[in-house]
């Protein structure tokens, strides 16, 4: 017990003890196999922001909402692909790439009107999953959305040349893993839209 106190009070001790903690934590975030492109996109954590309660890991953020997408999202948006002229997708979508605050506008708040999304109109509407999720859920879902969908930036998008399932033809840019790591959404975030809406209503 002595000798553990005296290796405590060197400097020496709480580097080799951060180092390994540090290792430790990596080997835990690469432990996924595969082609997974959360492998490209972990250890590292999105950026937290000045209010946030948490400073999450991204690659648990991905895993949460992975997980949450896939109880409360795949049912209509077909594991992000969507359903054409009905359900809009969010993999390689330009309206969750530009629309990121009206993403959590949607998400807490649902959604009757049309939205165009890579060029063509889609009118299903969605319900509020305001009291189905926490804040720190909606965050997890909403990046896994942006980060893990959407791996290409859509350009110009031709709603008169449909693909084989009537989506329209899109040119895409595959995103750097640096532009997918600083797109994630933070839990302040989506508290503040919370409670902007709260506020309204």
């Amino acid at each position: 017990m002595n000798l553990l106190k005296s290796n405590m009070l060197r400097p020496g001790f709480w580097l080799l003890a951060g180092s390994a903690l540090a290792l430790t934590t990596l080997m835990a975030c690469n432990s996924s196999s595969g082609s997974d492109p959360k492998e490209e996109l972990c250890p590292d954590s999105y950026s937290a922001g000045t209010y946030d309660s948490l400073h999450v890991p991204l690659c648990v953020m991905a895993d949460t909402g992975a997980a949450i997408y896939e109880g409360f999202c795949t049912n209509c948006h077909n594991a992000g692909n969507g359903a054409a002229g009905f359900t809009p997708p969010h993999k390689n979508a330009d309206f969750v790439q530009q629309n990121k605050y009206k993403m959590m506008q949607i998400v807490l708040g649902g959604y009757e009107d049309s939205l165009k999304v890579n060029g063509l109109w889609y009118t299903g509407g969605m319900p509020s999953f305001a009291l189905d999720l926490t804040n720190h859920e909606m965050a997890s879902v909403l990046t896994y959305i942006r980060v893990m969908l959407n791996d290409s930036t859509v350009g110009t998008c031709d709603a008169t040349h449909l693909d084989d399932n009537d989506f329209a033809t899109c040119q895409k840019t595959l995103r750097t893993v640096a532009t997918r790591k600083s797109d994630s959404v933070a839990v302040w975030e989506v508290k503040h839209v919370r409670d902007s809406i709260e506020a309204a209503d």
